[in-house]
């Protein structure tokens, strides 16, 4: 599986938002995204892509909701959860072995998920993309 065939989904109520919109453009420089602003619709999506894997993105709010709905789904491959406060989400985040991780920083998220990408995928070219990205991107869900 090379980078480029990375599917991943973002459910966050607040998805278009300007800064957001900003943050899903660096996604998808990596990988393939799709949004949604509705929990059911990005559900449907999954349930309608049972051949594909994806990496889902999804807010603190409704994240505890949404994972109980779609963690033992085949293709939901890993979760990753932003939100501002990071130890009550990891209190729940703890019980779902799909979870990549809980961040308060989106940039770190992605970085760190990039460097997780990098160790489960062996190809160079893959790799080579994954170290373009900036790890320097400021965006501080903290600052608001």
């Amino acid at each position: 599986m090379e980078l480029q065939n990375i599917k991943a989904i973002w459910y966050d109520t607040n998805v278009h938002s300007l800064e957001n919109k900003h943050v899903s453009n660096v996604i998808r420089s990596y990988c393939s995204l799709e949004v949604f602003s509705e929990m059911n619709d990005a559900i449907s999506y999954l349930d309608d892509n049972p051949q594909k894997d994806f990496v889902v993105i999804t807010s603190g709010n409704n994240g505890e909701n949404l994972c109980e709905k779609i963690h033992s789904k085949n293709n939901v491959t890993d979760i990753i959860v932003f939100c501002y406060n990071v130890n009550y989400h990891q209190s729940w985040a703890s019980k779902y072995s799909k979870i990549f991780g809980v961040y308060s920083n989106l940039s770190i998220a992605i970085n760190n998920f990039m460097d997780y990408l990098k160790s489960k995928f062996k190809n160079l070219e893959a790799q080579a993309q994954i170290e373009k990205f900036n790890p320097n991107m400021n965006i501080d869900l903290d600052s608001d």
